[in-house]
């Protein structure tokens, strides 16, 4: 029997398209998706049951990874175009103004990711009651193999909670039923590509619009499956089986901001805590792409662009010293600038303006990843055939053969990390996955040293 429908389990999860932001079950009006973990770790929809619509396209008009015309820059314009003042760059979007600052409590500003503003503007919503709710991501304890999942707020103490980044998948199917069955007034705070979708869908479900008043986004240089945890928690010598804490971006006052750490703890018979930080593996996991989600393969939104405010790590020559963190934000939305601010004149924050070209400063190594380089992964996608990729803004190209041979290790890296370790796990696992990934990541070294070789001035 022909099938008479398409919808995200015949196009996105087949191909490997699929970010894990579970938008798709969420909007579904029939509910026919459910997100389960895949064998790499990674959040799907499965259609668990029968009943998908013969004509609905909700599901895949509301992924970030399926190809339409609503990209990045239609939607940020209809957002964001018309308000007064506003500017615009390649690079950063849409923005009013550019700020960097942290929040003055000190013992909160320790406990958030870097200097702790976006943590306070979700509380400062909420304290003055601008919105009801806010959705962000919060850490599960005890539930070993879901250790980070998205929930709805409505208590400052609990925001607080959450004020640490997760590198871990989490996925909104269950917050966007949720606030299609509630009705008050919501901020949502995530990466780039799932507020795409929220805009998405936002676009055709009007309780969305209506309900959602701000996003907030972080910008994102990639995504991990849960490998990434466990393959921390191994390196430092626990039980991913039984790992049910997990914490990122733990700093230490001795360390400069980028030198945080990841700390676990574990269960059962061989209990084991620990902490490993940034140059202790955690460096070589990230660079080398290990269990990068493909999706951000062919990613070219930095700094979330459909997003109200945005906020990233300020680690620039100024403030990088810093161990306490300082953040900066870009600001689209007027009226969340005006709160940013009294909050400021409140004493509540410490803000000033800085220039843009200080947030992309911060930003190059993803930048050039997300434009240059993705226009050389669009062009080994084309050359092995994949029909599958969405219409970037960035044309596929070429470029220097040292270069795609880079980009084609990269991408070869991040495939046989999630199929080597899923083994380690067994008796001699651990071993395959060494010998699996070791000798590319040693061929990736050596052409990225000719790279600079060749390229560098004389």
């Amino acid at each position: 029997m022909v099938m008479t429908y398409r919808n995200v389990c015949d196009i996105i999860v087949p191909n490997d398209m699929c970010i894990g932001c579970g938008l798709c079950a969420g909007i579904c009006p029939v509910k026919v998706f459910e997100m389960r973990f895949n064998s790499n770790g990674e959040y799907i929809p499965v259609e668990y049951r029968k009943g998908c619509l013969p004509k609905c396209d909700l599901c895949l008009s509301s992924c970030p990874f399926y190809s339409q015309d609503a990209n990045e820059d239609k939607l940020a314009s209809i957002a964001f175009s018309d308000q007064e003042n506003i500017n615009h760059s390649p690079e950063l979007g849409y923005y009013l103004e550019t700020l960097v600052g942290f929040n003055n409590d000190h013992e909160h500003r320790l406990n958030s990711s870097s200097g702790g503003l976006a943590t306070r503007l979700l509380c400062t919503l909420l304290e003055n009651k601008v919105v009801d709710k806010v959705v962000c991501v919060m850490p599960e304890s005890n539930n070993p193999g879901k250790l980070f999942r998205f929930s709805i707020l409505d208590n400052v103490e609990d925001v607080y909670k959450s004020s640490k980044s997760c590198y871990y998948p989490v996925e909104m199917s269950e917050v966007i039923q949720e606030i299609l069955k509630t009705e008050s007034r919501y901020a949502v705070i995530g990466l780039p590509c799932f507020l795409k979708g929220i805009r998405l869908a936002m676009s055709t479900n009007t309780r969305l619009r209506r309900r959602i008043l701000f996003l907030m986004g972080i910008v994102c240089g990639q995504t991990k499956s849960t490998f990434f945890a466990e393959y921390l928690c191994k390196l430092k010598g626990g039980n991913p089986a039984l790992m049910n804490y997990a914490r990122f971006r733990v700093k230490d006052l001795a360390k400069p901001a980028n030198q945080f750490g990841f700390q676990f703890r574990c269960s059962g018979g061989d209990v084991k805590n620990g902490t490993i930080y940034w140059l202790e593996g955690m460096a070589q996991a990230w660079s080398g792409g290990y269990f990068k989600l493909n999706p951000c393969n062919f990613c070219d939104d930095v700094f979330a662009e459909v997003a109200d405010v945005v906020f990233m790590d300020a680690w620039t020559e100024n403030y990088i010293s810093d161990p306490y963190g300082t953040s900066f934000a870009l600001v689209r939305n007027k009226q969340i600038l005006d709160i940013i601010k009294n909050d400021g004149r409140s004493g509540h924050i410490s803000i000033q303006n800085t220039e843009p070209i200080e947030l992309i400063q911060s930003q190059l190594p993803v930048i050039n990843s997300k434009r240059k380089l993705l226009s050389q992964r669009l062009f080994i996608g084309d050359l092995c055939g994949i029909k599958t990729i969405p219409k970037k803004r960035v044309e596929p190209k070429s470029g220097k053969l040292l270069d795609l041979i880079d980009r084609g290790t990269e991408m070869l890296l991040t495939k046989i990390s999630k199929v080597a370790f899923r083994y380690q796990g067994k008796r001699s696992g651990w071993l395959i996955f060494r010998i699996s990934t070791d000798p590319i990541l040693f061929w990736q070294r050596i052409l990225r040293r000719l790279h600079y070789m060749f390229d560098s001035p004389a």
